[in-house]
């Protein structure tokens, strides 16, 4: 390519670096260079500081200033804001000199047109390879001379332009010709680092596509030098990191995401850094710690917000962790929160990260404050031990230790008429006594049982009670089961069999359906378990029962077992029409014809949901004595009846120990007759009675608990049972004392 070679655009301006400083003289070229006159200049309405760009004060300061430094360069590159407002990029060189008649500074200028000193270069004939480069490379690829102007572009530079259509068309123009202001700043700024000295430039920038949309640039500036060593111009490769960019702020935005749900779930998180002793944590942990950004994050720190009484435990369950192996952990404990000093139960899930020789590196995981969740499952453990509605057992090698009046009133015995005595007496022969070890076998298999039997009252009256169990405490062979008297249904199953033993050989609702499992009949039963009415059933598969809480496994089963044409026993959670959920015992059974041939299966359905909800309170029930509180029961008259392995942990004393005395055996003398009277006159009026007491341990010490006294009252409100919690509260003491 050729230009005619064109006239370099400059201007003279002699300046007085007086305060004011005053402009002396001015060339008429000024005006093609800036687009201002020469008046503009000389009555001060425009300044040349004025015009400098913001990003330039550096140079200006320079150029300005009084001092006369003869070791400087005297030639500079700056960017002047002309009339139209757009920047032009100007090559300048200044002399100064000291003016002794009136003793001033004179700055002399040269400004010249950068695009214009790069037309007078003149054309060069282009390497064949070079050209090829410019117009393939996918990279945006730039050479531009001392004067920030463009010697050469790839034509991949196109892309991020509005006006240029060939790389060609950035030849003697500069930034400020093609972009934006704003983005031309940015690319000069970079440039300038360069033309200082700096070996590479680099920046991560914003910029504009040709569709308009915004995108991001990874781009790097080098210097070329000459043979001199000194700069002459830069080499720049800049590559589209959009997409890069895009990603990174939708995994921002993903992060923020989970930190919104951990705020919305109170879960906090941390990492531990266990190799240089600290811990990063986040806001939502803070605010359940009750730390802010100044708290000391070490081990040491940690501890100290642990709840003196559980820190040795908590420790050493993170020691066997760690000498195990062991990559997760799940621990609940108390902390006393640093901001209030309120104690709190957190517990904390995690994972530990192990270095390539199996040394631990890291620790992270993630908190939840489970106070208030704790305090609720401590109401309904005291609710259900003291309901008046199921039976409750708790048994020791089948010797009752306690009965709740529910069960006394089932069998019809008095109050307390039952401690002590075995269980033989209710079943109504040795077989049946000795068949419930099946159940007690389950119970130390699976932790919980299920059985049903014939009970007989102390009237001599026959009742049938649906009984579940589960273990309280293996080497003493104590278990709590519950009771439901289920005398009618099993009456109603009787005469069901009586008039109709087809759909009542088993209770409940029947179905009948083909061989394809369409239903074909259905009785009253199964339309009042489910729901449905005959017209809305008949013609269907089963699983219209079926819903998405309803276990697939179960449903699998089912599926198999009608395919391979064999009977199928299970429990399965369904559907009513209402869209409630009860928990479904099913048989289904196949039908065979003289031919051997499948014609139908048959469906035996019960509703065992309250059997089901029992369960669950069982195992509620079984966590009630096992807790890291002390726990005893004793009778009306305060004989203790059972005691938990946290009270002898405490007090010392065994159940053998403890059963059959009253609590005074713990009484240490520090409290006087008056403090039990207020005791008991408020357990008497509110029914509970909750305050710090000093006892004394089997070993002789004294030591502070905190207890609450709850009392168990019967249908007429007649106090039957006193549930008492008791918790050793000496650490906290001893801290307080300090």
């Amino acid at each position: 390519m050729s230009k005619k070679e064109t006239q370099t655009i400059e201007a003279n301006i002699r300046i007085s670096l007086t305060n004011p400083m005053a402009v002396l003289s001015v060339t008429e070229s000024v005006y093609e260079l800036l687009g201002f006159k020469v008046d503009d200049f000389l009555t001060g309405q425009v300044t040349l500081e004025s015009q400098i760009h913001a990003h330039d004060q550096d140079i200006a300061d320079e150029l300005f200033t009084t001092e006369i430094n003869l070791s400087k360069s005297t030639t500079f590159n700056i960017r002047l804001r002309q009339a139209n407002g757009r920047i032009r990029c100007v090559k300048g060189s200044y002399t100064k000199m000291l003016d002794t008649a009136f003793n001033t500074v004179i700055l002399d200028l040269l400004l010249q047109d950068a695009k214009s000193l790069w037309q007078r270069q003149g054309d060069q004939t282009m390497m064949a390879n070079f050209k090829a480069m410019m117009d393939r490379s996918d990279d945006y690829i730039y050479f531009k001379d001392r004067n920030h102007v463009f010697t050469g572009a790839s034509q991949a530079l196109v892309g991020i332009t509005e006006s240029v259509k060939h790389w060609t068309e950035f030849l003697g123009v500069t930034d400020y010709d093609v972009f934006v202001e704003e983005y031309a700043d940015i690319y000069y700024r970079l440039e300038k680092q360069v033309f200082a000295g700096i070996n590479v430039a680099h920046d991560i920038q914003e910029t504009l596509l040709q569709e308009g949309s915004k995108g991001w640039i990874s781009n790097r500036k080098y210097p070329i030098k000459n043979d001199n060593g000194e700069i002459v111009g830069l080499f720049g490769m800049a590559r589209d990191i959009t997409e890069s960019k895009l990603a990174e702020q939708a995994l921002r935005n993903s992060e923020e995401s989970l930190r919104e749900s951990q705020a919305i779930a109170g879960l906090g998180s941390y990492v531990f850094n266990i190799q240089n002793d600290s811990w990063e944590s986040s806001n939502i942990l803070d605010q359940i710690l009750g730390i802010d950004e100044n708290y000391e994050r070490s081990e040491k720190g940690w501890d100290a917000l642990i709840h003196p009484e559980d820190r040795p435990k908590a420790k050493n369950y993170l020691r066997r962790r760690f000498a195990a192996k062991c990559q997760t952990y799940d621990r609940e404990y108390r902390i006393v929160r640093h901001s209030d000093k309120a104690e709190r139960y957190i517990r904390g899930f995690g994972r530990l990260v192990l270095d390539n020789q199996g040394r631990p590196l890291q620790m992270h995981g993630t908190i939840q404050d489970v106070t208030d969740r704790r305090q609720e499952l401590l109401a309904e453990k005291r609710a259900i031990l003291g309901n008046k509605i199921i039976g409750i057992l708790i048994l020791r090698n089948r010797i009752i230790v306690w009965a709740n009046t529910a069960f006394e009133n089932m069998l019809g015995f008095e109050v307390g008429e039952l401690t002590g005595k075995p269980t033989r007496q209710f079943y109504i022969n040795e077989e049946e006594y000795q068949a419930v070890c099946k159940t007690y076998a389950n119970i130390e298999k699976e932790g919980i049982g299920h059985t049903q039997h014939q009970y007989i009252r102390k009237d001599g009256n026959l009742i049938w009670v649906d009984m579940g169990a589960v273990s309280l405490n293996t080497e003493t062979n104590e278990s709590l089961w519950t009771y439901i008297d289920i005398t009618e249904r099993k009456k109603a199953e009787d005469k069901l069999k009586v008039s109709d033993f087809a759909l009542t050989a088993i209770s409940q609702g029947v179905l009948i359906s083909n061989s394809e499992g369409k239903i074909l009949s259905v009785n009253e039963a199964f339309m009042s378990i489910t729901g449905f009415s005959q017209h809305e059933i008949l013609g269907r598969k089963c699983d219209f029962v079926q819903g998405a809480l309803t276990d697939p496994a179960t449903i699998k089963k089912m599926r198999l077992a009608q395919e391979n044409q064999i009977e199928f026993t299970g429990e399965i959670l369904n559907y009513r029409k209402d869209g409630s959920t009860f928990w479904n015992e099913l048989t289904v059974t196949p039908v065979r014809n003289e031919q051997d041939k499948l014609t139908h299966f048959i469906g035996i359905t019960r509703d065992i949901t309250e059997r089901k909800i029992v369960e669950t309170e069982l195992r509620i029930s079984a966590t009630a004595f096992e807790s890291q509180e002390g726990m005893f029961v004793t009778d009306a008259n305060n004989n203790i009846l059972r005691v938990n392995r946290a009270f002898t942990s405490i007090t010392g004393y065994s159940a053998e120990d403890a059963v059959g005395k009253t609590p005074r055996i713990l009484r240490s003398g520090r409290h006087d007759a008056a403090f039990y009277a207020a005791m008991w006159k408020q357990l008497n009026i509110n029914g509970a009675w909750e305050g710090e007491v000093w006892n004394t341990r089997k070993n002789g010490e004294v030591y502070p608990e905190n207890l609450i006294i709850t009392a168990v009252k019967d249908l007429g409100g007649i106090v039957t049972n006193y549930v008492a919690t008791l918790t050793d509260v000496t650490l906290r003491k001893a801290e307080e004392d300090e």
